[in-house]
């Protein structure tokens, strides 16, 4: 890998931390990581990542409960605005599987995490 490379030319090596990212563990990168040469590796999984979304998505549409209640509870205990955001989001695709309409939630949102569309081009009427 060049970064490795790049640190080892440089003398740098155990004296900066690297973490590197991709879609798959190679060899190369797990001596790195077991040598103490790299700090550690960060996966994107594109597939997995794709089929939780998908299944979360008809788990939603379907009104699967208990999904409903973890991401309500993951909400209520997100410190981070943008975290809360994300699963009140979420919470906002879930149907009632009795009626197929979307499940009521009500929560506290504060003040500091609403936002509202600003323009200085008034829409038109």
């Amino acid at each position: 890998m060049a970064m490795l490379d790049v640190l080892t030319t440089a003398d740098s090596e155990g004296k900066i931390k690297f973490v590197g990212f991709g879609t798959n563990l190679n060899r190369t990168v797990a001596t790195a990581i077991s040598t103490g040469r790299m700090s550690g590796w960060l996966a994107q999984l594109p597939y997995e990542l794709g089929y939780m979304c998908v299944s979360s998505a008809v788990s939603a549409i379907r009104g699967n409960a208990a999904m409903f209640d973890l991401y309500r509870a993951r909400f209520e205990a997100a410190k981070v605005p943008a975290e809360r955001r994300r699963f009140l989001s979420a919470l906002g695709n879930f149907r009632d599987p009795e009626n197929q309409q979307t499940k009521t939630v009500t929560v506290e949102v504060p003040p500091s995490e609403t936002w509202l569309p600003f323009s200085s081009t008034p829409l038109p009427l």
